[in-house]
């Protein structure tokens, strides 16, 4: 789903330093500790786009967007 791009540039920035790091370290038969990556993309983005299907339901049932927001009493 991502644009093609070089690595180590954008959103997969994160993951394809890791991988090399990881690459490396197995090349030197060495042991590696933990190490815990992320996609480098801005949160209300992901929000925006995890909820675009909720968004599109509500307003095909009638509802309005900002119900989203609604906590249930």
């Amino acid at each position: 789903m991502m644009p093609k791009l070089e690595p180590g540039h954008g959103p997969k920035a994160p993951i394809d330093k890791a991988l090399k790091a990881f690459s490396e370290t197995i090349l030197r038969k060495a042991v590696h500790e933990n190490c815990y990556v992320s996609v480098a993309f801005p949160r209300f983005l992901y929000k925006m786009g995890a909820q675009i299907g909720w968004r599109q339901m509500i307003k095909a049932n009638g509802g309005k967007i900002k119900d989203l927001g609604k906590i249930p009493e």
